[in-house]
């Protein structure tokens, strides 16, 4: 009888291919305190942000982000925003069954606010136009799944206030730095 020889190894997970189509989800939890003449407060901000991305080449990446996100400030009743952010990325491996993946991209984001404290009717809308860059570190245990997460900077490019009346205000813009969690796959 021959003796029969088992090996069990960690499967090598790739990186994804060209013309693979990535979706995931981008999650972000982040709380910021701001202090200004008017005195001190805070902002808490939930962001989800489901991704999808086709790879064009090996490495260039090409998609968006389908924002929603959730503000609440000190003193408001919070506000919601929706946008797409279109986005171009650049994967590449870092070593077995890890790979850097940095994104940037610019896009629009339109909300309903109750924190802008203006005495005026509930029609008020907040159209910004926003720049997010990140650089994600993420492990693929296993073929066509990935976890990880990395470094961001995300600012307003521009931001206003629209009363529906043809009025239209320069309003203030948000910056941030963090870090994001990402967890996704690949076709």
């Amino acid at each position: 009888m021959l003796p029969v020889l088992l090996a069990a190894g960690a499967a090598r997970a790739d990186i994804p291919a060209e013309h693979d189509i990535i979706l995931a989800g981008d999650f972000g939890l982040s709380y910021q305190h701001f202090s200004s003449s008017e005195g001190d407060g805070s902002i808490d901000l939930f962001r989800l942000a489901p991704s999808f991305d086709w790879m064009a080449t090996k490495n260039l990446s090409i998609g968006a982000w389908l924002v929603y996100e959730h503000l609440s400030a000190t003193g408001s009743d919070g506000a919601d925003d929706y946008g797409i952010i279109p986005r171009v990325g650049y994967v590449a491996e870092l070593g077995p069954n890890v790979f850097i993946w940095p994104r940037f991209g610019i896009g629009y984001l339109h909300g309903l606010p109750d924190f802008v404290n203006i005495p005026i009717s509930s029609s008020i809308s907040v159209n910004r136009v926003q720049l997010d860059v990140d650089l994600a570190i993420l492990y693929s245990p296993v073929p066509h799944f990935f976890v990880g997460g990395g470094p961001l900077f995300r600012t307003d490019l521009s931001s206003s206030a629209d009363s529906g009346g043809g009025i239209s205000v320069d309003t203030g813009k948000f910056t941030a730095f963090g870090l994001t969690v990402l967890i996704g796959g690949y076709l």
